[in-house]
């Protein structure tokens, strides 16, 4: 990942779309696996968009977590 990559974040059923602000830091995280985190820009901070409404094949991916694509 890096700054202007696109991310989605599916959650009950919904999705958050945003866009990679910034390159990694490290934060401390109880999980060793998560210590690096990148700042995003939300496109739709306040309300999910309805996964059924996006363009295959970004349902099925979703469905199939971890997903990451480049």
């Amino acid at each position: 990942m890096r700054p202007g990559d696109l991310v989605l974040t599916p959650m009950r059923g919904g999705v958050y779309i945003g866009e990679v602000a910034g390159p990694a830091h490290f934060a401390e995280a109880a999980a060793s696996h998560s210590n690096l985190r990148r700042d995003v820009r939300w496109f739709n901070p306040a309300e999910p968009v309805d996964g059924n409404q996006l363009r295959a094949p970004v349902p099925a991916l979703l469905q199939s977590q971890p997903t990451s694509s480049t």
